[in-house]
């Protein structure tokens, strides 16, 4: 779908049956359209790697997090606990 359709059936969503003056619903549907084509080429991974860096054992301590969550039980509680809980330095 083009942008345009997508940005405005976004608003309509937003506003329900709120009555807005024809301008600002105007504005609002360019400005979400601008959002969304600039999304589009927007490097994700770039600015991920800049701003939230990966451990240097990044990839081992996968493999073993993968390993004990496999196991199950109380394993698998621990790797949760450590990745989401701030039990670790692999946030």
């Amino acid at each position: 779908m083009p942008a345009k359709q997508v940005a405005f059936k976004i608003v309509q969503d937003m506003l329900g049956f709120s009555r807005v003056r024809k301008q600002v619903k105007d504005s609002l549907i360019e400005m979400v359209s601008t959002v969304i084509r600039n999304q589009k080429k927007f490097d994700y991974n770039y600015y991920l790697s800049k701003n939230c860096p990966m451990p240097e054992d990044w990839k081992e301590r996968k493999k073993h997090l993968l390993e004990e969550a496999a196991k199950g039980g109380n394993n698998r509680g621990a790797v949760f606990k450590e990745l989401y809980e701030g039990e670790s330095s692999y946030r």
